[in-house]
């Protein structure tokens, strides 16, 4: 763990020791607390998955009861202390994209490999319009970038319940409709 960023509290401190035990649980552990064996249909669910799954319960319980900006920083918590550390890319580089409702934040992550334009993905992050944003996501867009070999633009749409819906929708459709008009400057082939 010692790949963890400085921690600001005690608190982060158990955190990060309670999640390198539960990565770091030895194949008996995982034994004893995946029994009985949970099923999709009929196929027994990964073990470890289910060991991941029975002891995170607290935290899926206590993320909803938030205020949404506890969530955030305890989201941003989390994915800091359960990355790995990112691979290799050309580049990455944050820029502006705008929208109806003014310029929204956005990274653009290039690949190594091919020069010249290579295909692209936009990538909306994950944390249900409410907690999330670029730096959350930050090692997975680098995963796909570099495990796709294509540019990744990233989006920081507006969060709720600040911004309620359909805000982060619009952004996504206005960040899209950018990418797609301004794909020969970011150096993506549109046709893929």
């Amino acid at each position: 763990m010692d790949r963890v960023a400085p921690m600001t509290s005690f608190m982060e401190w158990i955190e990060s020791r309670v999640i390198g035990f539960v990565v770091g649980a030895s194949d008996a552990r995982v034994r004893r607390w995946s029994e009985p064996r949970w099923t999709v249909g009929d196929t027994p669910l990964d073990r470890r998955t289910q060991f991941l799954l029975r002891i995170g319960r607290p935290a899926q319980r206590s993320l909803p009861s938030m205020t949404p900006n506890a969530a955030r920083t305890y989201y941003a918590r989390l994915k800091r202390t359960l990355q790995d550390d990112p691979p290799a890319i050309r580049g990455s580089e944050d820029i502006s994209i705008p929208t109806r409702a003014g310029n929204r934040p956005a990274r653009v992550y290039v690949p190594e490999g091919p020069s010249g334009a290579v295909p692209a993905l936009v990538y909306f992050h994950g944390g249900g319009h409410t907690i999330g944003d670029l730096d959350t996501h930050d090692t997975t867009c680098r995963l796909l970038c570099a495990g796709a070999e294509c540019i990744v633009v990233a989006v920081d749409y507006r969060l709720a319940p600040e911004c309620p819906f359909p805000a982060a929708v619009e952004d996504c459709d206005d960040a899209y409709r950018w990418v797609c008009a301004n794909a020969d400057a970011l150096g993506i082939r549109p046709e893929l």
